[in-house]
């Protein structure tokens, strides 16, 4: 299958790549087109690399390769962060990605996400970690489960979430009915959340999601 009308509009790897040295995940070169595709970056973005230092507490401090992406649709500069320890395990961090209002509602979104996943899976990365922020201007806790994220709820989001939603397990099976997901979204409360490769529930759902919004990335 072809990309949609969309996708072939914005996300063609037509990225400026900033690199101040070579960085490797697995076998990877982190190069534009992977820089691209772990942003989800739109044609003309300018994506930043910048090396730091991980905190994980490792005695020997690994490198994180810290992507920062500018472009014309975004709020502000999105930033995401690529981790790996000394065995094969390596994960995704979004610390900010924000669209502006007059492009939230164009499918963009979804399609930039889809990328992410699809490159992070290439590139042999397993997890994809976020704070879904619920508040008057960003609707990521609704949005993002929808992607297929599932929930990492503490003991203080437990009693929150059971209190809001008495008898559901969870928010993966709050947002499996149409009902759940209108409660969630007039409910919804900031989260951790993650979306782990490996696991059906989280590929599974995006790419019912895709299919139900006419998403083809490749």
């Amino acid at each position: 299958m072809a990309k949609d009308t969309l996708t072939s509009k914005y996300f063609n790897n037509k990225v400026i790549f900033n690199s101040p040295k070579e960085y490797t995940i697995g076998d990877f070169v982190l190069d534009y087109q992977v820089a691209a595709g772990l942003t989800g970056a739109m044609d003309g973005s300018v994506i930043d690399l910048a090396l730091v230092h991980s905190d994980s507490g490792s005695s020997q401090r690994a490198l994180k390769a810290r992507l920062s992406v500018r472009h014309e649709f975004l709020a502000q500069e999105a930033v995401f962060e690529v981790e790996q320890n000394e065995g094969s395990y390596s994960c995704l961090q979004v610390e900010y990605v924000v669209l502006k209002p007059q492009h939230t509602a164009q499918g963009l979104g979804i399609r930039m996400f889809a990328h992410q996943a699809y490159m992070a899976k290439t590139v042999g990365i397993h997890q994809i970690f976020l704070r879904a922020v619920a508040d008057a201007s960003y609707n990521g806790a609704y949005t993002w489960p929808r992607y297929g994220f599932q929930a990492l709820m503490d003991v203080p989001d437990q009693a929150k979430f059971a209190t809001l939603f008495p008898g559901v397990k969870d928010l993966a099976e709050l947002m499996s009915t149409e009902q759940g997901r209108a409660w969630w979204k007039s409910k919804a409360f900031t989260l951790s959340m993650c979306f782990d490769l490996n696991e059906p529930i989280c590929t599974d759902t995006l790419e019912a999601y895709m299919a139900e919004k006419g998403v083809q990335i490749v």
